[in-house]
């Protein structure tokens, strides 16, 4: 046997025993972190089918220890809810020091279950509103120090260290328009960044000035995105941008939107973003479908983006995917995907007809999908 057909033969030897059972491969997916799940997810598409089986959860939180925790509804709602499940464990201290409606949601982080809160609904005129770090699913609440600055015109974004999404440091940012230079030309935004270690509030650099469309963004590692219209100096721009702000660096940048988007200029509210797996996707929102696209990262190069297609949201609503359709293996496994968490991020931009809350016998179909599994 010559050098060739031994390297052949080694290669096929090495993808037979790459091939493992389908109770086997469970058995691994039910004991990872959280952090690790969402990279075995993309490993191939029958990984991706397992993890997302109605069971697949319970026995996950059984033998991690762990306790699925959901945030019901969008930040724009600033509605939460936990779930324990008393067979497992059971808890002595309350979730939180107040009622869940005297907390509102500022930011929040999925992957990681953090949430960031700040108190609402009191009435003290001898002290300021609290604000809690909590992470969905634990008992445990955290006290951290008020901003320096305060500002209606807040927005916040939450990130976690380098660990991962399970690590336990975690920085918070708040971007708020100046109150000293509203009515100047030259207007900017502050920064303000607290760190979990430091447990302090620190002020960073300014930027330049934005206008946030939506209050919740996106975190991808160690970045936090918003949708935006952006307006430096003198200058001023109809057409929405994202603005990227890298936590660590501290520093902000300006994404414009695909070139080859319709209707980019108008009605920015119909458009989302969804952070799915490590990757920032743009959907837009149409009459009766949504176009779908994926910002590429090439080093030493502008962001780009990707169009991945166009789906109709009555195939998305009756979660309708076959083969014959056209459409290859990955992509089927990326609509399965996006299609979970477009249900989460979803507001009033959606068509009547195809909102879950529109009819009311379609929640009993689509009440599965408003829940982000943070575990």
């Amino acid at each position: 046997m010559d050098a060739g057909e031994g390297g052949r033969s080694k290669e096929e030897d090495t993808s037979k025993a790459c091939i493992l059972p389908t109770d086997c491969v469970q058995e691994i997916l039910t004991r990872v972190e959280s952090s690790v799940l969402s990279s075995c997810r993309r490993v191939c598409r029958s990984w991706r089918r397992l993890s997302y089986q109605p069971t697949f959860e319970a026995i996950r939180a059984e033998r991690t220890a762990t306790a699925p925790g959901f945030l019901l509804g969008t930040l724009n709602h600033n509605v939460s809810h936990s779930f324990h499940d008393p067979h497992s464990f059971s808890i002595s201290s309350p979730l939180l020091p107040c009622r869940p409606q005297d907390l509102r949601v500022e930011a929040a982080l999925p992957p990681g279950g953090l949430l960031f809160l700040k108190e609402v609904n009191f009435v003290s005129k001898f002290r300021a509103p609290s604000y809690y770090i909590t992470r969905l699913g634990s008992p445990h609440h955290r006290r951290i120090p008020n901003p320096k600055i305060r500002s209606r015109a807040s927005w916040s974004g939450i990130v976690c260290g380098g660990d991962g999404n399970s690590s336990d440091e975690f920085k918070i940012v708040r971007i708020y328009e100046s109150m000293q230079n509203q009515r100047s030309k030259n207007r900017v935004c502050a920064c303000e960044v607290f760190d979990s270690v430091t447990n302090k509030w620190r002020c960073s650099a300014d930027l330049p000035y934005l206008k946030l469309y939506k209050n919740g963004g996106a975190v991808i590692k160690q970045t936090t995105f918003w949708m935006c219209q952006y307006a430096y100096m003198d200058r001023s721009c109809s057409t929405f941008t994202i603005f990227a702000f890298d936590v660590n660096a501290e520093q902000g940048r300006i994404i414009t939107g695909p070139d080859e988007a319709v209707d980019l200029s108008h009605w920015p509210w119909k458009w989302e973003m969804i952070a799915c797996e490590d990757m920032l996707y743009l959907v837009q929102i149409l009459e009766k479908e949504m176009e779908v696209w994926m910002m590429t990262e090439t080093a030493g190069e502008p962001p780009g983006w990707e169009r991945k297609g166009r789906v109709s949201f009555r195939r998305l609503k009756n979660h309708a995917f076959a083969f014959e359709d056209g459409i290859s293996d990955h992509q089927v496994a990326l609509l399965e995907t996006l299609y979970r968490e477009f249900w989460c991020v979803i507001n009033k931009s959606l068509p009547e007809e195809f909102h879950p809350f529109y009819v009311q016998t379609y929640i009993k179909k689509l009440f599965f999908f408003f829940f982000i599994d943070f575990q």
